[in-house]
């Protein structure tokens, strides 16, 4: 369906703004944007290699569903962004020490927490640490997870790993900027391709994410490290595009058994919660579900054990 379109008056009574701000040591972007009669502030980091310009449509639906929004962006890798780490202390600055809690006034409001793609991956891995559980637990009443990407299955097979770890370990070390994997980037994207070329560059994308998200993985496999209570206490949801041609769904599925989420499965793309009018009305839903949910902090069900066949396989 089309995206929704917003006309002249509504776009002047509330427009969106895009500030530099420094998080964590790193500068990035930030957007606020105000709803009338707020009953809730949103932290949303998005993932990255998308302006955050593409997110006006998102941040009004969100606006005119009673959410103060405020937009995190993750600056695209390069000479002074880390791939991961650099992130890491972004999104740590925002979610877990608040550096962005009075920029949309309201203090008063309850928090919910939104993510996608990279920014959700990273959003698991705190909830995996106690210490940052109980922090988040505490100061956000749930999350809502948009397609989180925690690397592709094929690549940790027996006989493809040995290539794709040599080759992520390379790429970690060149800044991205000028290099093949910048082109795989923009191939991505690049309307004028075909389907089977874009897949190709996603492909390429997730041999360079990799690295992190299989330490992850293997850790939740394994069972060195699990979730606690406090983060099977704090409402999730998981929503996964059935198009998601750049995560994998059965990996999303996994990390969601382990985590205590919900599974909400939606039509269309990996930036689905974003793109139309359905994915932006689900999306905004499911943020009042867990609010409902975080504000009366009912019982959850016990996670079940961690289906690695299922992770791989996705039957």
């Amino acid at each position: 369906m089309p995206e929704k379109k917003h006309d002249d008056a509504h776009t002047l009574k509330r427009s969106m703004k895009i500030r530099e701000v420094t998080l964590g040591g790193h500068k990035t972007l930030f957007s606020v944007l105000k709803a009338d009669e707020p009953v809730a502030t949103l932290h949303f980091i998005k993932g990255f290699k998308s302006s955050p310009e593409y997110y006006a449509d998102f941040m009004r639906d969100m606006a005119d569903s009673g959410f103060n929004v405020v937009l995190v962006t993750l600056p695209d890798p390069g000479d002074d962004v880390d791939f991961m780490e650099s992130y890491e202390d972004i999104m740590r600055a925002v979610c877990v020490d608040g550096a962005l809690d009075k920029v949309a006034g309201g203090d008063n409001l309850p928090r919910v927490l939104g993510s996608h793609s990279t920014a959700g991956f990273i959003k698991s891995k705190f909830l995996l640490d106690p210490v940052d559980a109980r922090k988040i637990a505490s100061r956000y009443q749930g999350a809502v997870f948009a397609a989180p990407f925690y690397g592709n299955p094929l690549y940790r097979l027996k006989f493809i790993r040995p290539l794709t770890h040599a080759y992520s370990k390379a790429a970690g070390k060149i800044a991205v900027g000028t290099t093949w994997l910048e082109r795989q980037f923009v191939r991505a994207n690049d309307n004028d391709l075909s389907e089977g070329e874009k897949a190709i560059a996603n492909h390429h994308q997730a041999v360079y994410m990799d690295g992190p998200t299989k330490a992850f993985m293997d850790d939740l496999q394994s069972g060195r490290r699990f979730y606690t209570e406090d983060a099977h206490a704090f409402p999730t949801k998981f929503m996964l595009a059935d198009g998601d041609k750049v995560g994998f769904n059965s990996l999303s599925r996994a990390v969601a058994g382990q985590l205590n989420a919900e599974v909400v499965p939606v039509r269309g793309s990996h930036s689905e919660h974003r793109k139309t009018l359905e994915g932006r009305a689900m999306f905004a839903h499911l943020l009042h579900r867990v609010l409902k949910e975080g504000l009366s902090r009912k019982p959850r069900r016990t996670p079940g054990p961690w289906d690695y066949d299922f992770a791989m396989t996705g039957s």
